[in-house]
């Protein structure tokens, strides 16, 4: 069990599901609905954070509600994001890298359905996670980056 093809094992479980045949044995995957991709997203962000779904959840209803269109409060939101980021372990926290958070970051976003953008190394920010709120453009980077 430990060669299990994580891919296969969420195709097989219905996780995801086939979306178009590409030819040559290769298919395009996709989540079947989106309760199925937002609770694959909790899963994944809460294993990254090393915390428990049930923890994750409300601050990532706060992170929504700071982001609503009508009136988006920045201040809020980057708190309850220093919230998040504050119950990951310490021994995790110091470990990894700025790409760790930006997975970080990433997943919660995207679980917000917001659009953000990873950079590619050759890019004019390496190492960037390009987050578009509100017209709004945040490139987080540590202090010490």
């Amino acid at each position: 069990m430990s060669n299990l093809d994580s891919t296969a094992l969420l195709f097989q479980t219905g996780y995801l599901t086939l979306c178009r045949d590409l030819g040559f044995g290769m298919y395009e995957l996709n989540y079947p609905n989106l309760e199925v991709r937002n609770s694959m997203m909790r899963f994944l962000l809460a294993d990254f954070s090393q915390n428990h779904v049930g923890h994750i959840q409300p601050v990532i209803y706060r992170l929504y509600r700071s982001l609503l269109p009508v009136e988006p409060d920045f201040k809020e939101f980057f708190e309850n994001l220093k919230t998040l980021f504050d119950t990951i372990p310490y021994p995790i926290f110091i470990a990894n890298s700025e790409k760790y958070y930006h997975s970080v970051i990433f997943l919660t976003l995207n679980l917000l359905d917001y659009f953000t953008q990873a950079e590619h190394e050759d890019s004019l920010l390496p190492n960037a996670l390009l987050l578009s709120i509100h017209l709004h453009y945040i490139a987080p980077k540590r202090a010490n980056a």
